[in-house]
C-alpha cells in the first residue's frame, strides 16, 4: 500500500501542473487580447481599385430596422462612411459592438452607417440584437444587393461616401478604424478641415445619427 505521505506528494503535484496550466493559458489569453486591440488600433487597409471612385450610390430601398420598413438608401446616406458587416464574420461583431460609441462624433452632415446583410432579415436582426448595435445607426440589406452592385465582396468594411458618390473603401478591424479612415478620405477630398488623429470616444452611447447633408 503506497504510503500517504506519497499520495499527498502526488495531490500537491496535481495541484501545481493544473495550476501552471491555468495559468499559462490565461498568458495565451491576455496575448491574444493585445493582439487584437493593437490590430484594432493600426490604421485601415485601403482597397484601391475594389469599389469605383465617384460611383453614385444605388437607389436602393434597404430595410429600417427600428420600423421594420424600407427607406431609401439615399435618403440615409449623402455623406459620411457606410460599414458593411455580415453575421458570420467574427471581426463584424466586434465592429458592431463598438460603432455606436461614435453615432454623435461625426462633423455635421456626415455619418456612419452600418449595413448589416444576412441569409435573411431575421439573421439579420438577430445579429443587431447580438451586438447590441443601435437601430438609428443601421439599415439591413439581407441579400447584400448593396454590396453587390457597387462591387464589394470583403467584410468588415468601409465605403466613404461624398454628396451621393463613393470616394474611398477600406476593410477594418475596429469601429475607430472605420471613422478615422471616413474623416481621412473626407478631409482629402473635400474641404472638411483637420482634426486630431485622436478622437475622443464618447463614454455615453448616443443613439442618433444625423442624415442630413
Amino acid at each position: 500500500m503506497m504510503p500517504l505521505i506519497l499520495w499527498a506528494a502526488i495531490a500537491v503535484l496535481f495541484v501545481v501542473v493544473a495550476i501552471q496550466c491555468f495559468a499559462f493559458l490565461e498568458t495565451l489569453r491576455q496575448l491574444a487580447e493585445i493582439r487584437r486591440e493593437f490590430e484594432a488600433y493600426q490604421g485601415a487597409t485601403e482597397l484601391s481599385g475594389v469599389v469605383p471612385i465617384g460611383m453614385t450610390l444605388p437607389d436602393l430601398a434597404l430595410i429600417d430596422p427600428s420600423t421594420t420598413t424600407p427607406v431609401a438608401l439615399r435618403d440615409r446616406m449623402t455623406t459620411g462612411g457606410l460599414v458593411f458587416l455580415h453575421p458570420g464574420c467574427v471581426s463584424c461583431h466586434t465592429v458592431a459592438q463598438q460603432l455606436d460609441r461614435y453615432a454623435g462624433l461625426q462633423q455635421p452632415g456626415t455619418s456612419l452607417v452600418a449595413i448589416v446583410e444576412g441569409r435573411t432579415a431575421d439573421e439579420a436582426e438577430q445579429f443587431i440584437k447580438e451586438t447590441g448595435l443601435g437601430p438609428a445607426a443601421i439599415l439591413i440589406d439581407p441579400n447584400g444587393e448593396l454590396a453587390r452592385s457597387i462591387g464589394l465582396t470583403v467584410k468588415p468594411a468601409v465605403v466613404v461616401v461624398y454628396n451621393g458618390a463613393t470616394q474611398a473603401t477600406a476593410t477594418i478591424r475596429s469601429a475607430s478604424q472605420a471613422d478615422e479612415f471616413m474623416m481621412k478620405a473626407l478631409r482629402n477630398g473635400t474641404a472638411m478641415p483637420e482634426e486630431p488623429t485622436t478622437r475622443s470616444v464618447a463614454t455615453s452611447k448616443v443613439r442618433e445619427i444625423s442624415s442630413s447633408s
